[in-house]
C-alpha cells in the first residue's frame, strides 16, 4: 500500500511539474474600458477595435499601404471615454526578420521560413 501511495504521489508531482513547464506563455490582456486593451507582457495598450481605421471613417475598407497606415497611426487621436483623455502617442507595431538579420522577401507557404508568406486568401476577405 505504501509503495502505491509513493508511486501515485511521484506520478502526480511529475504531471503537475510538466503541466507547469508546458503551459503556454502569453500576454495577459486587460480590458481598460473605453475601447482599450492593456498587454501586460509588452507593456503597451492596444485599440480594442482592430479595424479602427474603417470604424473611424479614415479608410473605406480599413486596408492601407504601410506608409498610409504609419501616417494614420501617427496622426490618430483617440478619445478615452472612461478617463476623459485624448491619446495621441500611437504607432504601428514593429517586427524583426525571421532569420534575425535581414528580411527575406521571397514568397513561401505560410511556414515561417520567409518574411513574406504567400497566402491563398486575404485576412481581410
Amino acid at each position: 500500500m505504501q509503495y502505491k501511495t509513493r508511486t501515485f504521489l511521484a506520478t502526480a508531482s511529475l504531471c503537475l511539474g510538466l503541466l507547469a513547464v508546458s503551459s503556454p506563455a502569453g500576454a495577459a490582456l486587460f480590458d481598460r474600458g473605453g475601447g482599450l486593451l492593456y498587454d501586460s507582457v509588452l507593456n503597451i495598450t492596444w485599440l480594442q477595435d482592430a479595424n479602427y481605421a474603417k470604424t473611424s471613417g479614415y479608410s473605406v475598407d480599413g486596408k492601407m499601404e504601410w506608409s498610409n497606415g504609419k501616417t494614420w497611426a501617427e496622426s490618430l487621436v483617440y478619445h478615452d471615454t472612461v478617463r476623459g483623455v485624448d491619446w495621441s502617442d500611437w504607432r504601428l507595431a514593429q517586427n524583426s526578420p525571421v532569420n534575425g538579420t535581414s528580411f527575406v522577401d521571397e514568397p513561401s507557404f505560410v511556414d515561417g521560413s520567409t518574411d513574406r508568406p504567400t497566402c491563398t486568401t486575404s485576412i481581410w476577405d
